[in-house]
């Protein structure tokens, strides 16, 4: 019975070090982010890399932000009048 037991710990602790996460964060509200520029290359915080912004405004409009929310922090957007909008960064 012992045996069973410290299989089964054993087991849940590999189970723990197998879903351990590295940490990434970004801020809107950092000084890399001046006036709400939002642009590839840049980067506000730790873990990722930088930022690449792509639109495609054929007639239209399409980009990327750092504006208001409704309780004050920055936050990070993308608009789209119809054409395409993406924001890609890796960890």
């Amino acid at each position: 019975m012992k045996n069973i037991e410290l299989a089964v710990a054993a087991a849940l602790a590999m189970n723990v070090c197998a879903f351990a996460a590295n940490v990434a964060t970004d801020n809107a509200s950092t000084s890399n982010y001046p006036g709400g520029a939002w642009a590839t290359g840049s980067n506000g915080g730790t873990g990722f890399g930088a930022w690449t912004i792509t639109s495609t405004p054929a007639g239209g409009s399409a980009g990327s932000y750092i504006g208001g929310t409704a309780i004050g922090d920055p936050a990070f957007g993308i608009y789209s009048g119809g054409n395409n909008a993406a924001s890609v960064t890796a960890f």
